[in-house]
């Protein structure tokens, strides 16, 4: 029962955040953007959601699949990818509790993109 209830709760938040949807200007180029989902949550939005865990659990969600495609558009499109074999749901969770609190208004889909450069890196070409 525990169980069915734990699974109810995460389908509702991830469910909700699902129809959360955002018309948003990229802060490094001003392009417009529409998103779907977690990453349409405003960081001010995680910052007052900080200590829900099934709020926490669906953004790291998002954010790694985020990252995967994004490696899929890059293998289509240049044949480089993001090195995200070290991703994992406490670096995400730490670099948005380091980023949000400077950023309040910045989507956490803008987090997810500023982890590129500092946390995630391209893959060495062999």
């Amino acid at each position: 029962m525990r169980i069915f209830l734990l699974f109810f709760g995460v389908m509702a938040i991830a469910l909700g955040a699902a129809g959360t949807q955002a018309h948003a200007q990229n802060p490094q180029n001003d392009a417009q953007i529409q998103l779907i989902g977690a990453g349409s949550l405003t960081c001010g939005q995680w910052l007052d959601a900080e200590k829900d865990g099934t709020v926490r659990a669906t953004l790291v969600s998002w954010v790694y699949g985020y990252f995967s495609a994004m490696n899929r558009l890059r293998a289509v499109k240049s044949k480089r990818q993001y090195d995200i074999s070290t991703l994992n749901t406490n670096m995400i969770l730490g670099w948005v509790d380091e980023f949000c609190p400077q950023y309040p208004e910045y989507l956490i889909a803008f987090a997810a993109e500023a982890m590129v450069g500092q946390k995630i890196f391209y893959k060495q070409e062999r």
